[in-house]
């Protein structure tokens, strides 16, 4: 018998309440079916959305989650533009959600106008608020383009010569926790179903600077550098013992390089030259052509 996954199975899911076997069960549903992926970003979203009110969320976790919100944004101007061409009347999504939060207020205003002002906007405004803010951030030019792609220069040169995928002979795996799980399925080349599992495991001290190296790996395999480096950074900074932290560092300058930050990717590969770290010998090749 199949086993049914619905909306609270994808709610235990995103909240990491499922076993391990779950887990990636629920994952690889929700990847491969429409409806269970609609259901998904939309519990997604509202917890996300709470957690960034309540700034529950750590400084990588937001700029990914603001990320998203330029990218539904940006797409929502595209299908906006050609709506008008046809003459089309209906509402964007992005739309529907910020009108739904003015009409939240005005209601909440009539409400309660004669009620203390910090009680004058429910919870559920407070939500909407939050990623109508974002978005009025973007509109109004306040926010950098974080998906610039790099042009055919010496250092996109360079990360092409020297990236390398790390493969699981380079790491332990033991396939017993969700954390496994997830680096297992980085291994069989599954980078959005490991961001998937990666993003939902609760952030402890042990767990936390690999989840984000493995993260950033990841999101170099779909190309997003820049989101990669905020994960890398965040793991450098933690002052773990992460018996992968020379790796963190390689990475995270060839993520320089991809994105043409020389001045960075030079400091980066130099600190890994006078540490002998992972790679010390390519990061020397790297600087001399960088420098000449």
């Amino acid at each position: 018998m199949g086993i049914q996954i619905n909306r609270k199975t994808i709610k235990a899911f995103i909240l990491d309440e499922l076993s391990g076997e779950m887990l990636s069960l629920v994952s690889n549903a929700i990847l491969t079916d429409e409806r269970l992926a609609k259901i998904f970003e939309e519990e997604k979203f509202k917890i996300d959305i709470k957690r960034y009110h309540d700034n529950e969320m750590t400084p990588t976790q937001r700029l990914e989650f603001e990320s998203r919100q330029i990218k539904e944004l940006k797409f929502s101007v595209e299908v906006n533009q050609n709506e008008e061409k046809n003459n089309s009347s209906d509402e964007l999504p992005l739309r529907r959600k910020l009108d739904e939060a003015h009409s939240t207020y005005k209601s909440s205003q009539k409400q309660h106008s004669n009620a203390p002002r910090k009680y004058s906007i429910n919870r559920r405004f407070k939500y909407w608020l939050a990623a109508a803010t974002i978005v009025m951030l973007i509109i109004s030019g306040e926010w950098i383009n974080y998906n610039l792609q790099p042009s055919d220069s010496l250092e996109n040169s360079l990360y092409t010569e020297y990236y390398k995928r790390l493969g699981p002979e380079d790491f332990y795996l033991f396939n017993n926790n969700s954390l496994d799980i997830a680096k297992q399925k980085y291994v069989d080349g599954e980078y959005s179903n490991a961001i998937l599992l990666l993003r939902d495991i609760p952030s402890t001290i042990n767990v936390e600077v690999e989840k984000n190296f493995f993260i950033g790996l990841s999101m170099m395999e779909i190309g997003r550098y820049n989101v990669a480096l905020g994960y890398y950074n965040q793991a450098l900074s933690s002052q773990s013992d992460f018996n992968l932290i020379p790796q963190t560092r390689w990475y995270l300058g060839l993520c320089y390089l991809k994105i043409g930050d020389r001045k960075k990717a030079i400091d980066t590969f130099q600190t890994i030259v006078d540490r002998n770290d992972y790679n010390y010998k390519q990061a020397k090749k790297i600087l001399k052509k960088l420098r000449d």
